[in-house]
């Protein structure tokens, strides 16, 4: 069973793209795209999760139901912005870095499984097997020939999938990476 912190290191991986990898026959997947926004779908065992994303270079943004997040690489920030017209700032992560790399993160091995076709769009499905912290995981794939990006990424025998549909490249506005000006900074106390 795949923990929560393999589940993010999956997720990442899909949002990154992370397809420099080489497929056994020799050919490398083209490289993501940077500019780009997509209906997302999650679904696990315990129910389905629908949101928007949009990418631009080094920013994302990913509005779910209750929450929008913006991660700004550029300032070393993590936005979360709540319905409450507040929101709150916290550092990148690695697991948040790792959505921009344009590599598996370490310990993550990629190996090419079959070309199939989703939505219309050629793509190459791939295993990958992540180990970290101790703990290993094998998710699966599926690379959009075209633009580089995992257009699906499953764990084994589809435990929770994470989907990307109606994908649209192209520049993004800049004022999806801001917060809005109506929001206030909401101070978390530190813990003592």
């Amino acid at each position: 069973m795949m923990t929560r912190k393999m589940l993010a290191v999956a997720i990442a991986v899909a949002v990154a793209g992370c397809v420099c990898a080489c497929s056994k026959k020799g050919d490398e997947a083209p490289k993501m795209i940077k500019e780009f926004s997509a209906d997302i779908v999650t679904t696990t065992p315990s129910g389905k999760i629908s949101g928007k994303l949009y990418v631009s270079e080094d920013r994302s943004r990913v509005e779910m139901p209750q929450t929008t997040m913006i991660t700004r690489l550029d300032k070393g920030v993590v936005w979360v912005l709540m319905p409450a017209k507040m929101y709150i700032e916290q550092p990148v992560t690695p697991d948040s870095a790792a959505a921009f790399m344009d590599e598996l993160p370490e310990g993550a091995t990629r190996e090419y499984i079959a070309e199939e076709s989703i939505d219309g769009r050629g793509v190459k499905k791939y295993k990958v097997a992540v180990t970290q912290d101790g703990t290993s995981g094998t998710f699966y794939q599926w690379i959009d020939e075209e633009t580089g990006i995992p257009l699906k990424v499953a764990g084994e025998g589809d435990a929770w999938v994470f989907e990307y549909r109606n994908l649209k490249p192209g520049k993004q506005q800049a004022s999806l990476f801001e917060i809005p000006e109506d929001y206030r900074k909401m101070e978390i106390p530190a813990a003592q």
